[in-house]
């Protein structure tokens, strides 16, 4: 008899490995059973399998019993996207929608992050929540106590290759927790922070107030936790969708009328077809523009009564523009919504991410012409930021099930000019950082927690060539100087 302690390490272990091998695993009394493609039961798979044996045929066990719960909850539009987005049958799926980030910190005392870390779990119930294989999540009201991982590494490089591995972790549907935090340390200097999560059940804004959440309890500051959470928040949208059913029908006849006028995404130049590409990995390029630059750069478009947004937007689509066969094109556009149901939802973490399209006509018109024609489409956007972009993506899609027919993603979690000059919490710098999101092939990540522009393209390396992505990022990072350097929009750049 099982005594109820499970190894969740190794479980988690063996089921990534399982679903990346395409091997199925079930329970059958105290039996396991599984299903598996020919050659897909290698050496070292068996002997995990055995190893965690038990603990495996336990936790199948009760996973049956919370895929049954009373208490389990429908996934949101976007998190259903991403559930589909895991399939190998979908274009560019095969793959998790994942967050990874690194942070410099100073000398970490371990056992006192590690309280810290679980007064956040026990506040925060999205970080109680898992993702379950029959297409539901459950928010548990109990966990048990999560262990942060401490790795003393005795050069960079080592360093280095675990992170390969760790940004791009793929968390097995049912198994908690659906994020990762460890803490490492070089010969036991330049301590980092490592955090990893599934984007099912946090975004990027609810990373920052995490990370202040965690160093405000491990620095002994008194928080004001919210009194909401995210399950309330999943048990009252319906109600309030459905009390603003007027506003809803006129996105919805929006839409409906826009999106057969819009242009197709980027036709770019990909070495590979997007269907072949079975199991895509991402790399990030990446860039900083000087404070004085950034500076330059709001303050025009504030002159502009421009947002930055619409501005690094545009130099975007103008790049993808001159590197498409098409002039004329559609991009995704990442948006964080979180609906006002009530007084403490700002604080409250989880996955509000909603998302819309925008598009780009062509040369013809000044910067400033192009730059109002998107900042005219991102007030539209906001006026109908409650319907769900997904619905929008499937209309596009009907006649092309499972293609990933809107690759091409510009997110931007840009806070502006501030009088503070980092949105990290203090004593905190952002080292390295990576996402990937099923269906996409470029996603441009803009950030300005630093007080700077951070200029992210997150691309999948089987579609493009080192040369051809680098030439268009090049061309993307000469267009914003050449914006900055230009002190009238009112002209072609």
């Amino acid at each position: 008899m099982h005594d109820g302690i499970i190894n969740i390490k190794a479980c988690t272990e063996v089921f990534s490995l399982c679903e990346a091998s395409g091997v199925k695993l079930w329970a059958e009394g105290e039996k396991l059973r599984y299903q598996a493609p020919k050659n897909a039961l290698t050496k070292n798979l068996i002997e995990k399998i055995k190893e965690s044996k038990n603990d495996i045929i336990f936790y199948l066990q009760k996973l049956d019993a919370l895929c049954g719960s009373a208490e389990a909850l429908p996934l949101t539009p976007i998190q259903s996207a991403y559930y589909m987005g895991r399939r190998e049958d979908y274009e560019l799926g095969n793959v998790n929608a994942h967050y990874y980030m690194e942070a410099e910190y100073g000398e970490i005392d371990c056992d006192r992050f590690q309280s810290a870390v679980n007064t956040v779990i026990q506040h925060q119930d999205a970080l109680r929540n898992v993702i379950l294989p029959n297409g539901l999540q459950l928010i548990q009201e109990r966990v048990p106590e999560y262990s942060v991982p401490v790795h003393v590494f005795q050069s960079e490089q080592e360093r280095e290759e675990s992170r390969e591995a760790w940004s791009h972790h793929k968390y097995p549907y049912g198994v908690w927790p659906m994020f990762d935090i460890h803490i490492s340390s070089v010969q036991s200097c330049d301590w980092h922070l490592h955090i990893s999560f599934d984007c099912m059940i946090l975004d990027a804004w609810s990373l920052l107030m995490m990370l202040h959440n965690l160093m405000e309890v491990y620095q002994g500051k008194d928080v004001t936790w919210p009194n909401y959470s995210f399950r309330q928040y999943c048990l009252e949208e319906s109600s309030y969708r459905e009390n603003k059913k007027e506003q809803s029908l006129q996105a919805e006849a929006y839409w409906s009328r826009r999106a057969p006028e819009m242009p197709p995404s980027p036709q770019l130049p990909y070495c590979k077809n997007l269907f072949e590409i079975k199991s895509p990995r991402f790399f990030r390029l990446h860039s900083y523009l000087s404070k004085e630059d950034t500076r330059i750069l709001y303050e025009r478009a504030k002159q502009y009564r421009l947002t930055p947004a619409a501005v690094i937007c545009t130099a975007y689509m103008k790049t993808l523009s001159e590197f498409s066969t098409e002039q004329s094109l559609s991009i995704n556009i990442t948006l964080y919504n979180r609906l006002p149901l009530h007084r403490d939802v700002t604080r409250v973490l989880g996955d509000f991410t909603n998302n819309a399209l925008a598009s780009y006509e062509g040369e013809g018109q000044t910067f400033l012409e192009e730059v109002k024609l998107t900042q005219a489409q991102f007030w539209t956007l906001v006026k109908y930021k409650d319907y769900h972009g997904v619905d929008l993506i499937k209309k596009l899609s009907r006649s092309q099930p499972g293609k990933a027919v809107m690759p091409v993603v510009f997110t931007g979690v840009l806070q502006g000019l501030k009088s503070e000059l980092n949105y990290f919490p203090e004593g905190m710098r952002e080292i390295y950082c990576i996402s990937q999101t099923p269906q996409v092939v470029l996603d441009y990540q803009a950030t300005d927690f630093s007080g700077r522009l951070s200029v992210n393209w997150d691309y999948v390396t089987e579609a493009f060539t080192e040369k051809q992505i680098q030439a268009m990022y090049q061309s993307h990072l000469a267009l914003l100087k050449a914006i900055i350097q230009t002190n009238d929009w009112n002209m072609s750049i």
